[in-house]
């Protein structure tokens, strides 16, 4: 049973744990309830464990895809770098603006 709860953590199959859960309770209920507490508390450490390496992997996906949040192209940016540095040979970028009007 610690097989089939690990393999239905790995393949994400909440569903065929849960039923597999149900219908092991049913048969060592009188036999051996203490067999069903390992079973339970082995599978929700293998739920919580890969819940954290996904927490981890997706902070360390989303610190890497932010370069920095103070370097933005804002209207008065995209103007300066039209003027001052001038875009002559340049191939610049298409920026969309979002404007908001304030009441």
């Amino acid at each position: 049973m610690l097989q089939f709860t690990k393999l239905c953590v790995k393949l994400q199959r909440s569903q065929f744990a849960k039923d597999g859960l149900y219908q092991y309770r049913n048969i060592c209920k009188e036999v051996a309830p203490n067999s069903f507490e390992k079973v339970v508390n082995h599978f929700l450490s293998l739920a919580e464990d890969k819940a954290g390496k996904a927490r981890q992997e997706s902070e360390a996906t989303v610190l890497q895809e932010i370069d920095d949040l103070d370097v933005v192209m804002t209207p008065e940016r995209c103007v300066y770098v039209i003027t001052i540095m001038g875009i002559k040979n340049q191939v610049v970028e298409p920026v969309s603006f979002i404007f908001v009007l304030v009441y």
